[in-house]
């Protein structure tokens, strides 16, 4: 291909395919190649769209089935020919087969079919027949063997006896008794009820049974059971000794207790340190090693609660600090010891308006 041959391109895609290089040989060598044929050794092939290969596909499928459906006809009816014209069946030939035939599927055109297309009447040779309804006895029910030769005479034995064997439900959960066994046990009991032997081994017994019921009604036994023991008095006081030792000792923890819970405030020894200026209970161990100036004196300690819950002590009038729990100033007085809570019934736990809150909900942001 010259440089001159090229057409509808600029000046510089020109001078590019003029040069030897391998990508400009290798442009220049796919234009150079026929479109339209292919040509393979001494065959030329020629190039098709995706859509003619499925046409012809599809034509030689449809090429195909025209020719199995032929084929099936013309055999079908040389074999209705052939059974017309033959007067009876061979005696060893089943009634449910029909005789093979010499009729073949035509072998001039063999197509493999593709995996996606369905193929019907796979696993059977050319020229065998296919029954959809086989009358046939299933070969279950013909004994094979001397157990199945056996059950069969002891069926039929049954039968001439009378005997009629019923079949059971296999859906049925509890197991039935059979009515032949309940008659016999039935018979049993009759039999053995009606012997004059049984008749004198009964009677005793119901008569030991009848004296019995007479004496559990009887006064005696009545008496027996309302008697009481002699030493019922001394069972009550060892009761009573034994309720006062477990109660007592409570009974002291109470009241102790309840004395604990009237006293509000209590005298006391404090100690007043005037280099440090606090008054407490006892020194600081710096006031005692610096030799500071403290002197021990009467004072009245007073207990405080506050609505919260917590509990302090004072020795002044009032505490001087607010709550360390809520925050708060409104001690009250309160005794020595808390004020014990039991358990709280249905109407104290009921928020009829769901949780307080102490504060307003934006501010806890």
């Amino acid at each position: 291909m010259a440089k001159n041959d090229v057409t509808g391109c600029s000046d510089e895609f020109k001078d590019l395919m003029s040069m030897p290089t391998p990508g400009a040989l290798n442009l220049k060598k796919h234009l150079n190649k026929p479109t339209s044929q292919v040509t393979v050794g001494k065959q030329s092939f020629q190039s098709l769209s995706a859509s003619e290969l499925l046409k012809m596909q599809k034509q030689q499928m449809l090429d195909v089935r025209k020719k199995r459906a032929e084929a099936t006809e013309k055999r079908f009816l040389e074999t209705t020919s052939t059974l017309a014209s033959q007067p009876s069946l061979p005696a060893q030939q089943p009634s449910f087969s029909s005789p093979r035939h010499a009729a073949e599927f035509p072998k001039g055109q063999k197509t493999v079919p593709t995996p996606q297309t369905p193929r019907l009447g796979s696993g059977f040779s050319e020229g065998e027949d296919i029954l959809f309804f086989d009358a046939s006895p299933s070969p279950a029910s013909k004994p094979s063997s001397s157990a199945g030769v056996n059950r069969l005479a002891a069926i039929n034995k049954l039968h001439t006896k009378g005997v009629v064997i019923t079949k059971e439900d296999p859906n049925s959960v509890k197991r039935k008794q059979v009515d032949l066994d309940v008659v016999k046990v039935m018979d049993r009991v009759e039999k053995t009820f009606s012997s004059p032997e049984v008749k004198e081994e009964i009677e005793p017994a119901m008569k030991k049974r009848k004296e019995q019921l007479a004496y559990l009604e009887s006064e005696e036994f009545h008496r027996i059971l309302s008697a009481k023991s002699k030493h019922t008095g001394a069972l009550q006081e060892a009761e009573a000794e034994l309720m006062e030792q477990y109660f007592e000792p409570l009974l002291k923890k109470e009241q102790l207790e309840e004395k604990m819970r009237s006293i509000r405030e209590l005298k006391c020894r404090v100690v007043t340190c005037k280099t440090c200026r606090y008054t407490f209970f006892k020194p600081l161990e710096t006031c005692v090693s610096e030799n500071h100036e403290y002197h021990w004196h009467d004072a009245v300690k007073r207990f405080f609660k506050c609505p919260c819950g917590a509990r302090a002590i004072s020795l002044d009038r009032l505490p001087k600090k607010n709550c360390s729990n809520c925050g708060l100033y409104k001690w009250e007085r309160d005794g020595m010891l808390k004020e014990k809570s039991g358990p709280k019934i249905g109407g104290e736990l009921l928020l009829t308006r769901g949780e307080e809150q102490p504060k307003f909900l934006n501010s806890m942001k």
